[in-house]
């Protein structure tokens, strides 16, 4: 059957890929099960399979999805890889069609626009009585990830229904690693789908699913005001909560809300975060010679550059700066302009003022992480001063700071960025971590006053 003109594919797939490249024995196919028989059906796999294969004994990790993009696009035709939340070539080029076969712009991202006709030939088809047919979820682990060897992953796939019920599935996959082992060690899969309703609803029975003798990790693909109530129940319960600050719909609101739940003790973190270790390591670097130590009180001017899409990055970076140097944030101006400026002023520890820019500069082709740091240039209104330095990501970023002017006067610097900054390749370097993270926190406080000062 086809959906304006586009072949129908069902919601849930065969699930084949549960592994992104590493073989797989599967030792239970995909099935449909009750929410409240899910633990019953996984004891008794255990129980009659054979001594070749044993459940790892490592760590739980959830990994909540809220935006149904793939699904719709799985729905209506136009894909049918992995609904993993996962914006890769498959995803980008499914929406590419998609825009394309809607006479929409062809960007190959899930903006708003495209976002309103997906779900607008979705409903179309529903009431035509042309609706998926739930049986298995197609979520697949990447690399980093299965090579962690989890226990559990819980999915949660939020879906455009409104009904209350929740469809579930378990399965059971054994990467086959070259180890020579006598028996291959497995994770247990569940999916649960349905409406924000529904998960919120069975949020007590998603918290049962926990292995509690065992790491628990949340791995939140949303803004933590996204289904607010489901987020806290799961939050209290877990070792670490696994933000992505890159995909906040609003970079300032939705960061603005960290600190308050870093003050009631969650144990948050960021992939974010990561990323702009790079720049804050070369910032270091630069005022570590004897010569330029002093200098560093000096700075009163900042400008960062950022890709055009998410100030997220730009924000927790000037708030790290500012926690470390001991600025007090006093003032904020939105500018707009071609590159929408954003200025902060700040007062340090010496009585000095301090002003700060955020640039966000437009490009023709961003990547797959939006809102990419690109350049920082800090320097003093004290023209003695021996601080005066550059950042800048690439050619690119290094071009925009230099088109500005100055750079002869400055110390130049190029950031190598992480050679991965892929979501699964962050969020699984903390499996083997847990705990707060204090300079992290330290910053989102700073960050707190700043962005006080923004959407007040």
């Amino acid at each position: 059957m086809a959906v304006g003109g586009v072949g129908f594919n069902p919601l849930f797939e065969t699930m084949t890929t549960i592994i992104q490249a590493l073989p797989v024995v599967r030792l239970l196919s995909p099935k449909e099960i009750a929410v409240d028989a899910i633990t019953t059906e996984l004891n008794d796999l255990w129980q009659n399979s054979t001594d070749t294969a044993v459940r790892a004994s490592t760590f739980t990790l959830i990994v909540y999805e809220p935006e149904p993009i793939q699904h719709l696009l799985t729905v209506i035709g136009f894909y049918d890889g992995p609904i993993d939340g996962i914006m890769g070539p498959l995803t980008r080029e499914a929406l590419f069609n998609a825009q394309k076969a809607y006479d929409l712009p062809k960007t190959g991202r899930a903006d708003e626009t495209t976002f309103a006709k997906l779900k607008e030939v979705y409903l179309a088809a529903s009431r035509q009585g042309i609706t998926p047919t739930p049986a298995e979820q197609n979520y697949r682990a990447a690399d980093a990830i299965a090579q962690a060897n989890p226990c559990r992953i819980i999915a949660l796939c939020e879906t455009v229904e409104v009904e209350q019920t929740l469809q579930a599935q378990v399965a059971a996959y054994c990467p086959i690693k070259k180890q020579h082992q006598s028996r291959m060690v497995c994770c247990e899969y569940i999916t649960l789908a349905g409406s924000s309703t529904a998960l919120e609803k069975y949020s007590d029975s998603i918290q049962e699913l926990l292995i509690p003798e065992l790491p628990q990790f949340l791995w939140w693909k949303g803004t933590p005001g996204h289904d607010r109530e489901l987020f806290l129940s799961l939050a209290n319960h877990v070792t670490n909560v696994i933000l992505d600050s890159a995909t906040f719909a609003n970079s300032a609101a939705d960061l603005q809300q960290v600190p308050g739940l870093l003050a009631q003790n969650l144990p948050l973190v960021d992939i974010n975060w990561q990323r702009i270790a790079p720049w804050q390591e070369l910032t270091a670097a630069t005022f570590d010679p004897p010569e330029r130590r002093r200098s560093i009180m000096e700075i009163d001017e900042v400008e960062v550059n950022f890709e055009r899409g998410s100030s997220a990055q730009a924000w927790l970076y000037l708030a790290w700066l500012a926690g470390r140097l001991g600025w007090t944030p006093t003032g904020y101006s939105h500018e707009g302009g071609d590159y929408n400026l954003r200025k902060i002023s700040f007062q340090s520890n010496t009585g000095r003022q301090v002003r700060a820019e955020l640039a966000s500069m437009p490009l023709a082709e961003v990547g797959d992480v939006v809102g990419d740091l690109m350049g920082i240039k800090l320097s003093s209104t004290n023209p003695n001063a021996n601080c005066a330095t550059i950042l800048c990501s690439e050619t690119a970023g290094c071009m925009q700071m230099e088109l500005k002017g100055g750079a002869q006067a400055c110390q130049v610097e190029q950031v190598n960025s992480l050679s991965d900054q892929n979501a699964e390749q962050l969020v699984s370097t903390y499996f083997s971590r847990s705990g707060h993270d204090w300079l992290y926190e330290e910053t989102m406080n700073m960050l707190g006053q700043i962005l006080a000062l923004v959407v007040s």
